[in-house]
């Protein structure tokens, strides 16, 4: 086998390894039923991102850095397992996201053929009137969101009504959920129960966001029962978008707003300095002398079981 085959067995192989242990850490944590959408999302991606980075930024490099030049090296059966798993585990997240982009992208063409604009208020996005097979209310696109509201959803609602909606969906936006969207289905699966549990939060925590007041509050839970009484559409949950109605028990919703427990709205999430956290930790590690070396040796021995 090539250095250059080797290198990329061995990093599949790294890839797989990691990610089944990382796996393995998040099953066997402690789970609360009040974990926000933030640490649902964190938990659902973590064992394909870190996997992912470990393979990419720790033992791709050390190979590349310590393997000398060679030919017919022999792999063993557990990293050729690892290897097969992990590449099969990668095909899988990519057909995922280009699924979920391909069916989005269908999605939103076919209500923009039956849309016309309106004005941007009280929405404060690009907002279009649509005459959909049913009464949505949908934010589509991932860097240029555009919501699309039903014609039965204007007309059933008052204005107050179409104002908490509009919150609701620009709390969506703001929180780039879209985007968050795709990547825990392209990792776990759209239907899978961590996506599932996170569109759920998520739902929760764009209502906690809306109901900044005990009126609006109430306003958004009239909403969401007008909805309710409507024609029911299908799930979105294969789709990026962000709907007001595809998420969660839609009585627990009501009921929480009613109660008043999610008028304090929840700050957004620090992705910007957990990103540099990460990758500054991650260039220490790579940086650390003796640390890719070690990789390599330990990936050698690995290599040589049978």
């Amino acid at each position: 086998m090539s250095v250059a085959m080797l290198t990329a067995f061995v990093t599949l192989a790294g890839f797989g390894l990691t990610y089944v242990c990382i796996r393995g850490v998040v099953l066997l944590m402690a789970r609360s039923d009040h974990d926000g959408d933030g640490r649902l999302f964190a938990r659902g991606v973590a064992p394909t991102g870190i996997a992912a980075a470990l393979a990419l930024f720790v033992v791709l490099p050390a190979f590349i850095l310590f393997e000398p030049p060679h030919d017919g090296e022999r792999v063993g059966l557990l990293v050729t397992l690892a290897a097969a798993f992990g590449a099969w585990h990668v095909g899988r997240v990519v057909a995922r996201a280009l699924r979920m982009l391909r069916v989005s992208r269908a999605l939103t063409e076919e209500w923009a053929s039956r849309s016309t604009p309106v004005s941007s208020s009280p929405w404060g996005l690009p907002a279009f009137v649509v005459d959909a097979d049913f009464p949505i209310v949908a934010v589509a696109g991932l860097v240029r969101p555009r919501l699309y509201v039903d014609r039965r959803v204007l007309a059933a609602c008052s204005t107050d009504e179409i104002d908490a909606i509009a919150a609701h969906e620009r709390a969506h936006v703001v929180h780039r959920d879209n985007m968050r969207r795709l990547i825990i289905a392209a990792c776990e699966g759209s239907s899978s129960i961590a996506a599932t549990a996170w569109r759920q939060a998520a739902e929760h925590a764009a209502d906690a966001r809306a109901a900044d007041s005990s009126r609006r509050a109430l306003d958004l839970a009239s909403a969401l029962l007008k909805l309710a009484r409507l024609t029911p559409g299908p799930s979105l949950e294969r789709a990026a978008v962000s709907t007001v109605h595809d998420g969660g028990s839609l009585e627990t919703r009501v009921r929480l707003l009613l109660d008043g427990r999610p008028a304090v709205a929840a700050p957004a999430p620090p992705s910007g300095p957990r990103m540099l956290a990460f990758g500054l930790a991650a260039a220490t590690i790579v940086s650390v002398p003796g640390v890719l070396g070690s990789v390599h040796r330990l990936a050698e021995a690995l290599i040589r079981l049978p």
